[in-house]
Parts: C-alpha cells; structure tokens; sequence
C-alpha cells in the first residue's frame, strides 16, 4: 500500500487553516523509470540534484518513489521492488537542513514519501525567492544486490545529478558537490512541491517517451534548454514549475488497466497540479484499438484528474510513425509503421483540436514535427534524420520550436 510521509492535511490538495495547497513548486524533476541494482561493497548512492523555485514559496517537501518503472522490453514495470533507507536534505546558498522525518527513514517497497517539511524560515528566510537554485540531497542504501530507484530514463532527462556510488560517508548534511561526481541518473525525488505565498502555475506531464523527450539530446540544466517539450517550454518561462511523469512505452491504457505504479501511484500526484497535460497515442492507436474506445479513455482521465482539482487541461496531438528508405530525408520515401493507420491519428487530431473529449486545450506538436502540419509524415529539409532517427522519436531540431511553442501556451495559463 501507497504511504505519504507528514500528516495526511499536509497532502490534501484543498486549503486548511488557511493555507494554501501544496503544489509543484520547481523543475528538474522526474518520475523514477528505471532500476539500479547494486553491487557488491556498493549498497549506497548519493546524488545532489538542482531545482528551480518558479515563485516565492514558504515551506517545501521532497516527494520520493520506490514504485518501481523498468526500461525492459516492452518497458514493462517491475510490480516488486524493495524497500530503501532514505536520507533527504535541502540545500540553498550554502546551508542544508536535513529532512525532519527522514533523516534514515525505512522506506519500504511501492510507497510515496514526502520528505519535509523545510521551512524558509529554517534558511533564515521569509520564504524561498522565485528563481532560486535550491538543491535536494539524497541518500538511499540497500542491501548488496538489491534496487534504488533512478531518476532518469534517458541521459537528456538526467538532473545534472552529481552521483557518488561508493559505500562512503552519508553525506547527506554536506553542501557543495559530492565527490566522484558525474552527471549519470542517480535517486532523487520524483517531484519538488510546497506552498507558494501566492496564486501560481503548477504543471505536471504525463505520457510517452516523445513527451518525456527521448532524443532531445541536450542535457539540462542550461541557459536555454531542458529534456523534451514540457521541460523546455517550462524553462523558458521563468523556470515555471513542473513535474514529469510520463513513462518509456506509456500508453493511456495503462492508467487504468496496469500495475499500481502505471496507474494508482501516478494518478494520486495529480491533485498537486494545477495544469495537467497528457501527451499520449503514439504508442495507443496501433491496429486494432479504435480512436473511438482510445477516446473513452481520455474522457475518462479527464475526469479523473479534474475530480482530484486540477484546473487545466492540455492534451497532445499525436506525431507522426513511419519508415524511410533514405532517413527521413523526403517525404516520398517515408511510408506508416505497420499496423500505424495515419488516418486513424489524424481523426484523432482534428477531435483533439476541437476539444471533443473535454480537454481545456490543444498543443499541436505536428506544427514542428509533421509535414505541413499534418500527422501522416515527419517534416523533411532534405537532410538525413533531421527531425527523428527512427521515424517515431522527435530530434532536438524539431522540439526546440515546440518548446518555444509551449511556453507561449503557458503565458495564457490562469494562475491558482
């Protein structure tokens, strides 16, 4: 069973006592895809990962998974995990406070845990700027053999993660980087929620790959850029808060039909968003599903996430799927994956864009992504590979103006 960390009026999503809810506060934040088993005289890893706070915030939580998403094939899940002990820490300019409740807290398998709270005034502040660098600090350790959690799924989504793998020290009231840092996925929390002192845009993605930003090759953070559309876009709007996660194979079926972590565990972060966007089908709509009980079970998420008190919510068009006999170079030469009916899609598209299963908006990825704005071909310069490698990922080419879209989308988002 799913356990939250701190007193259950500390997770509710509405106001109590005056405050208010707890929200995304920052960025740089992942879903924990894969596992990392560990080896002999290795037990332990340590990782200090940079957030943003998107606007000034009193008290913060750490939000941490040991519900288990594994890049097997298929991307299945792993259903049985194992427990950690979990050290948390928050760092900003130079001080780190250690988590009230998890110093070496016994974390057990397939469990939510919001590690907090760190008050502002612990920092000797009134509350957390906008824009401020702050760092959480992790510590998990296992028994030799056994799993901690990753916060990465691919390299451009890795959290400039600063990774010490050795059975060292616990340094997790440190400041500064860990030694024998490098920048491959370690554990760190799945999401940076808190209380901001005013109305605010809290955004959470979940998805596929296309939408967690597989082949978006730049690495983040930097001056302009993040991994994939939603964390770029959000980057480029003042580091606006956000959460991913989406899931390498993720399908809207999966939701409701899979284990747990699929689902359930996934669903129940929704009520710390204000801003929802789904960024499925890609991996949906092959033969014989129908857009029609595809349809249904948008409807139904919709209701879901909207019943948990998200405001806003966005939904994805769905890019193209083909093969090439020359790269992607033109599009007379690119023809649908097998069982992929682009007409299918595009019936999706156009019900999509016109609202039809009650979403608030539309974000047309096919504007960068598709030829001429359609979703039966991938743009073509001429170039080889220009806007995806394989016919179903996008290139870095094609999601930069996507995510430049998107931050022109959030501009019109109503704060909360």
């Amino acid at each position: 069973m799913s356990s939250f960390g701190g007193s259950l009026s500390l997770t509710m999503s509405g106001k109590r006592g005056g405050q208010r809810p707890l929200r995304v506060v920052a960025n740089l934040t992942r879903a924990n895809y894969a596992q990392d088993t560990t080896t002999a005289g290795n037990e332990m890893r340590q990782v200090r990962a940079p957030h943003y706070v998107a606007q000034a915030t009193r008290e913060i939580w750490l939000v941490y998974a040991t519900w288990w998403l594994d890049l097997g094939a298929g991307g299945r899940e792993v259903a049985n995990g194992n427990g950690v002990t979990l050290g948390a820490a928050l760092e900003y300019n130079g001080t780190t406070v250690v988590a009230p409740n998890a110093s070496a807290f016994a974390m057990p398998d397939d469990t939510t845990f919001l590690a907090g709270p760190f008050k502002a005034s612990a920092f000797g502040l009134s509350a957390f700027p906008a824009g401020a660098a702050i760092f959480s600090r992790t510590v998990m350790t296992v028994t030799v053999g056994q799993k901690i959690p990753r916060a990465g799924q691919y390299l451009s989504e890795a959290p400039a993660s600063r990774l010490n793998s050795a059975a060292g020290a616990n340094q997790l009231s440190g400041t500064g980087l860990l030694t024998g840092q490098n920048n491959q996925p370690g554990p760190a929390p799945i999401m940076v929620i808190g209380r901001t002192l005013s109305p605010a845009v809290s955004l959470m993605e979940i998805g596929d790959s296309i939408g967690e930003g597989q082949n978006d090759s730049n690495q983040f953070p930097s001056s302009n850029n993040a991994g994939g559309i939603y964390q770029r876009g959000a980057w480029n709007a003042n580091k606006t808060a956000i959460a991913q996660i989406g899931r390498h194979g993720g399908q809207l079926s999966r939701l409701s039909n899979g284990t747990p972590a699929e689902g359930s565990r996934r669903r129940a972060l929704y009520k710390y968003a204000t801003h929802l966007i789904f960024h499925f089908g890609a991996n949906d709509l092959f033969d014989p599903t129908t857009y029609a009980s595809w349809k249904a079970l948008l409807v139904a998420e919709i209701a879901i996430a909207r019943a948990a008190g998200v405001k806003h919510i966005t939904v994805a068009g769905i890019s193209p799927r083909t093969s090439s006999t020359d790269s992607w170079a033109t599009t007379a030469n690119q023809s649908p994956q097998a069982s992929w009916d682009p007409t299918k899609s595009a019936t999706a598209n156009a019900d999509l864009a016109a609202r039809g299963p009650g979403n608030d908006a539309f974000f047309d990825v096919n504007v960068d992504f598709g030829d001429q704005g359609a979703a039966a071909k991938w743009v073509v310069t001429g170039a080889a590979n220009f806007a995806t490698p394989e016919g179903t990922h996008p290139q870095t080419a094609v999601v930069t103006p996507a995510g430049v879209r998107f931050t022109t989308l959030i501009g019109t988002f109503q704060k909360y």
